[in-house]
């Protein structure tokens, strides 16, 4: 008798471990698949099941190509880019994505940037000096491919015209590389 009571009470200590696991990581904004080693950066990933959450995406440049990765996200859930700040130099890191009227300056302790997309669509984001550039989906459900899956699908010259302020070219308007003469782009 005492053996199953020992292991009654074992089960339900199990079960309760697992529960206040649960609530901690739903509080901290961890999905159960996160807690357990899962990949939070999947195309379409939230912390919950319920839809709302935040999609983690990593902003790196190779060149003057951005590459998002994943590079599609999921309507209505708010997108988490976190910029590598070793790969995203210059003019590179006054980051702007006009369709969405998003526009920081990343650095060092504050390199994370935020939105939620509102519309479908395959949308640019570029430097604002349109020099660097990429592209990236949005769809209901986060699983749109880019133009034969490349990170840098060339940006229409309307858009190149409202990310730079001007011709498309590379312009001093807002760079914020903190260069004097020149593009200062790759410094």
């Amino acid at each position: 008798m005492k053996g199953k009571i020992l292991l009654i009470s074992g089960a339900v200590i199990i079960l309760l471990a697992v529960i206040i696991v649960s609530a901690v990581n739903m509080i901290n904004g961890n999905s159960a698949n996160a807690a357990l080693g899962g990949n939070a950066n999947t195309i379409g990933s939230t912390d919950s099941g319920s839809g709302t959450g935040v999609q983690d995406v990593t902003l790196t440049a190779k060149g003057l190509d951005y590459t998002l990765t994943p590079s599609a996200f999921k309507r209505g859930v708010p997108v988490r880019i976190t910029v590598d700040l070793n790969t995203v130099t210059g003019c590179g890191r006054d980051i702007v994505i006009s369709a969405f009227n998003v526009r920081k300056y990343v650095k060092p302790g504050d390199n994370v940037i935020t939105f939620t997309p509102d519309k479908d669509g395959t949308f640019g984001i570029a430097c604002s000096m349109n020099m660097y550039r990429g592209q990236f989906t949005v769809s209901d459900d986060g699983k749109a491919l880019l133009a034969a899956n490349t990170p840098n699908v060339p940006v229409q010259a309307a858009q190149r015209t409202s990310l730079s302020g001007g011709s498309g070219g590379c312009s001093m308007s807002g760079g914020g590389s903190g260069s004097s003469g020149g593009c200062g782009c790759m410094g």
